[in-house]
């Protein structure tokens, strides 16, 4: 399809009747559901029915508009969309969508003190096909929305799931998703159409584009329920799902918003930045096969959402953190899936560099559990410092270490001898931040003159200073393992990096950059940088156990140049595969260039990846693909299935294409594309980091270690990416 936007899918099982106990026929039989479709932000206020409650003007006076964390530009401009009733009687009445939605309205006016006429909110008869359409509209073209400032959206609704347009299945793409408005109807005359997926995900890239990264999607879609969360519900759960369509929509269908909002993308160039889930945040009620319930006439997720957001406030809670901390619900796994889901919630601004914490959880037994293992690059001995909350500036608890080593989690102990410290019950976790290291292996070697000993006295200091990851090679044979050569210039009283890896130098690559030298007795900013090549070079090189029992050879990664195609990217040509046993090589000319990925997966497994990509002109490491974040009670869904394939930068992908620029003075670059697949959910939000020079002084410090021994869980598979520049 041809928006970067994919959600969960929702799958129910058939049922028998509706909640009201009416046998259904086959027209309006629940069927899978994807929770796909509402990425929905609007500005212009629409009126609702007056059984449902407009705001009390009294609200609108309790205080100014709520500055959002760090985000000075604004209050919050919400979307609100609730609709139990449609005009057309095949389909079954819901009993909590629009009590869902008058539920989230009450939190933005009372809680956060947001203005009512910031605040759409659409119920029933006013949530119409043109009503939504043009809502999208106003909101990417509105003045009394700045860039920058936080918008929220929240669906409760049917949806509904048919055939992908005929174009499309060569693809992969057989179905596709549809937000179903109060007014649609297949048989009327004229017809009036369901919204499909890839239409909002268009509008909402083009208010991205417009207003900025700073949006939230809240989607609770109810579908069908066998279990009730708890025992006191009174009455049975409503599925939230009128069927399968069955008929194939047109080709051509909103074509003008298509062409309008145009195909945007990854490197990530600067018009493509707000593309799928670089866009926004989003959290979904469950996983694709599970359905998400409602009882007694509210969500169970929206209910559970609104209660966590004001039992701890919302400007000292992170995205990340929501859905481990939500109640449990019984059949349930929200997710959590976006770019920027270390944002706090509502607030647009991230500090560019934060400590890595880790969580930190004891049971009824005493056992303590990071919740972070090899896969993260730890090894065991590694010690940590604790700290009561996500905050290093507070004193800290003490000190524990790594003492038995897992996949994704680790168990930590009190060193002997050392002062131990209290921690909470098992209710409740503490946070842990990765201090030091043991290893004497090395994942950068620095080759230094023998001669520039002023230099190799330098970095010497600052190796035997918690930085064991760096070695120093001086001799012919050594230069040739090294990474980096490091030398001076005291005519220019400039320190000179030059990359010698000869992975990237045998293509003909060239780099080098250069810093002031340190002053005498200043070697801080050095060491920064160091720690920075460190940790590049140790994520980029370091392998699995060979004796893994992972099948990593059944995973294989073909890399395509993309076309536009009736709106959507796809291959130029699925048997041009550019990947030649793991490295493509691309011609960079005038022209922009998009390229995609497909993950073919042919192991007995599900899997879960997390793509990277790794600069080798400035060191920096950038995420462009990760699976939804769970935790707590909840399990993310494998995006990877066994026997599967998955594409990213087009067809259904909610991640953004590549291209690739050279600099003027640049012929030849490389850089590589780093797969990490493990068997289970991770986070790894310790890998990615910008310019190691342009780290500023509270740059916190890496920990890095070269190759360990990893779990039998996970393997990585490197694509070196060699750009040339095309010839006139």
């Amino acid at each position: 399809m041809v928006f970067p936007l994919k959600v969960p899918r929702r799958q129910s099982p058939p049922l028998s009747q509706t909640p009201d106990g009416v046998p259904m026929n086959q027209h309006n039989n629940p069927l899978t559901f994807v929770a796909e479709l509402f990425k929905l932000a609007f500005f212009k206020t629409f009126h609702v029915k007056a059984q449902y409650p407009a705001p009390a003007n009294s609200l609108q006076a309790q205080g100014p508009p709520c500055n959002v964390g760090h985000s000075p530009k604004g209050s919050i401009f919400a979307l609100i969309i609730g609709i139990n009733t449609y005009s057309s009687e095949r389909f079954p009445s819901l009993k909590g969508g629009v009590a869902d939605a008058l539920a989230f309205q009450e939190y933005l006016m009372k809680d956060l003190q947001v203005p009512a006429d910031q605040i759409t909110l659409l119920c029933d008869d006013k949530a119409t096909r043109s009503a939504i359409l043009e809502g999208f509209k106003s909101l990417a073209n509105s003045d009394g929305i700045k860039k920058g400032d936080p918008i929220f959206v929240f669906y409760a609704g049917h949806g509904a799931q048919g055939p992908s347009p005929t174009t499309w299945k060569p693809y992969g793409d057989q179905t596709i998703e549809f937000l179903v408005p109060h007014d649609y109807d297949p048989d009327s005359e004229p017809k009036i159409e369901s919204i499909p997926d890839y239409t909002l995900a268009a509008l909402l890239n083009r208010i991205a584009e417009k207003k900025g990264d700073n949006i939230t999607v809240v989607f609770d879609c109810c579908h069908s329920a066998s279990s009730l969360r708890g025992s006191n519900a009174i009455v049975a759960p409503v599925v939230r799902s009128i069927g399968s369509l069955n008929y194939t929509i047109s080709d051509d269908l909103d074509k003008g918003i298509l062409d309008s909002a145009g195909t945007r993308t990854s490197s990530i160039p600067p018009r493509l930045v707000h593309v799928g889930l670089r866009s926004y945040v989003f959290l979904s009620a469950c996983s694709s096969s599970e359905s998400a319930k409602e009882v007694n006439g509210q969500g169970c997720f929206s209910s559970a959402l609104l209660k966590l957001l004001r039992d701890v406030g919302p400007h000292s809670i992170k995205y990340s953190e929501i859905i481990p901390r939500l109640e449990k619900i019984n059949g349930q796994n929200p997710q959590c899936e976006g770019f920027n889901r270390d944002r706090l919630i509502f607030d647009g601004y991230i500090p560019p560099f934060q400590e890595n914490f880790f969580a930190v959880q004891k049971d009824s037994w005493n056992k303590l559990t990071l919740m972070a293992g090899s896969v993260h690059g730890f090894i065991e001995d590694d010690e940590f410092t604790i700290y009561q909350n996500k905050n290093a500036k507070e004193n800290s608890l003490g000190v524990l270490y790594i003492k038995e080593l897992g996949v994704t989690t680790s168990i930590m102990a009190f060193r002997h001898g050392t002062s131990t410290f209290t921690l909470p019950q098992s209710s409740a976790s503490v946070f842990a931040v990765h201090t030091r290291s043991k290893t004497n292996e090395k994942a950068l070697l620095l080759s230094i003159e023998p001669s520039n000993k002023a230099l190799m006295s330098v970095v010497d200091s600052i190796i035997s200073d918690n930085l064991q990851s760096v070695g120093i090679v001086s001799t012919p044979a050594g230069a040739s393992q090294a990474h980096i050569a490091l030398s001076t210039d005291r005519k220019k009283k400039r320190l000179l990096f030059e990359v010698v890896d000869k992975n990237v130098s045998s293509e003909g690559f060239k780099c080098r950059k250069e810093v002031p030298i340190p002053r005498q007795g200043d070697s801080e900013d050095l060491a920064r940088i160091l720690k920075g090549l460190s940790h590049y070079y140790w994520h980029l090189y370091r392998n699995p156990d060979p004796d893994s029992k992972f099948d990593s050879q059944r995973v294989s990664i073909a890399f395509y140049k993309l076309k536009k195609a009736d709106a959507r990217l796809v291959p130029e040509d699925e048997q041009d595969n550019l990947n030649i046993n793991n490295v493509v090589h691309v011609y960079v000319g005038d022209e922009e260039v998009l390229y995609g990925l497909k993950v073919i997966n042919e192991t007995s497994r599900d899997l879960f990846p997390v793509l990277f990509y790794f600069d080798n002109t400035d060191f920096s490491i950038t995420l462009n693909s990760e699976h939804a974040l769970a935790g707590g009670h909840s399990k993310p869904e494998p995006p990877l299935k066994k026997q599967g394939t998955m594409t990213i930068g087009y067809g259904s992908s909610a991640f953004p294409p590549s291209t690739f620029l050279l600099d003027d003075k640049q012929d030849v670059d490389v850089g590589f594309f780093r797969l990490i697949l493990s068997t289970e959910p991770i986070d790894l939000h310790n890998i990615p980091q910008r310019s190691v020079f342009e780290l500023p002084k509270n740059r916190h410090t890496y920990i890095v270690r070269s190759r360990l021994e990893l779990g039998p869980s996970w393997t990585a598979i490197n694509i070196k990416i060699v750009q040339h520049r095309r010839r006139p």
